[in-house]
């Protein structure tokens, strides 16, 4: 049954773990499958292991086998035949509030299949958990880009240093909102703009971690009325003097 999630709706990143077996099919942590035993550990157990050491070992058994998994190598193994599966990590949406058309609250759950992230990004600064800040040089195409876009509406000031923010999980999430989009223009593309956000240096770390809070938009005046970018996933964090 189609669910339509409405703007007040909330949103929560919960990450699931999952093996590859030899047909190439993704497995929940802990859950039946019809051609394989159930992981004695689960998904949020692993998860819980995985934040208190990211470089830890866990042991678990399926059936009779005895497995490990290497959270650093992302690789589970049979202790025994030694024989070796992928294992991810990846996101999955939860959220909470807006309504069905029965106007019943509800909660809806979607997980991403594998994307890809921008090829502008540096592959090596991915993190597992929250971002990275990545210096975008002054030679390359991306910063006279963003450039172009910041001396067309701040006039007299000298950008002192451009960042990229690099958060997979909020980027997974403007991938899936954008999607949904589409679907209620009937396929047609979405009218999509590239703004600036001004904030104090105290909440920047917080707007990189956890995207923007819609629910406090306004409390530090807005130029052309309340309002709130939904997704800002790939941003520019900015710092500038003055020229004059």
């Amino acid at each position: 049954m189609p669910v339509v999630m409405l703007l007040d709706s909330i949103v929560r990143i919960e990450f699931v773990w999952y093996w590859l077996d030899e047909n190439g099919k993704w497995i929940e942590y802990g859950q039946k499958d019809s051609e394989h035993c159930a992981a004695s550990i689960s998904s949020s157990e692993l998860e819980t292991t995985f934040l208190a050491n990211h470089r830890g070992v866990v042991f678990f058994q399926a059936g009779v086998q005895l497995y490990e998994l290497n959270f650093q190598e992302m690789i589970q193994r049979n202790v025994y035949y030694q024989t070796q599966r992928r294992v991810c990590r990846w996101p999955r949406l939860v959220f909470f509030g807006g309504r069905h058309k029965s106007e019943k609250s509800c909660r809806f759950e979607s997980s991403f299949p594998f994307h890809s992230f921008p090829s502008t990004w540096d592959q090596s600064a991915l993190p597992d958990i929250g971002y990275k800040l990545v210096e975008v040089s002054d030679s390359s195409e991306e910063y006279h880009e963003i450039k172009g876009l910041f001396d067309k509406t701040m006039e007299g000031y000298i950008i002192h240093r451009l960042q990229r923010i690099q958060n997979p999980s909020l980027w997974q999430v403007f991938q899936w909102q954008r999607e949904q989009m589409k679907k209620l223009n009937r396929g047609q593309e979405i009218d999509e703009w590239l703004l600036f956000h001004g904030t104090s240096t105290s909440h920047l770390y917080d707007i990189c971690r956890q995207n923007f809070d819609w629910r406090i938009c306004g409390t530090h005046g807005t130029l052309y009325g309340k309002g709130c970018v939904a997704q800002t996933t790939y941003a520019a964090a900015l710092t500038f003097e003055h020229w004059k």
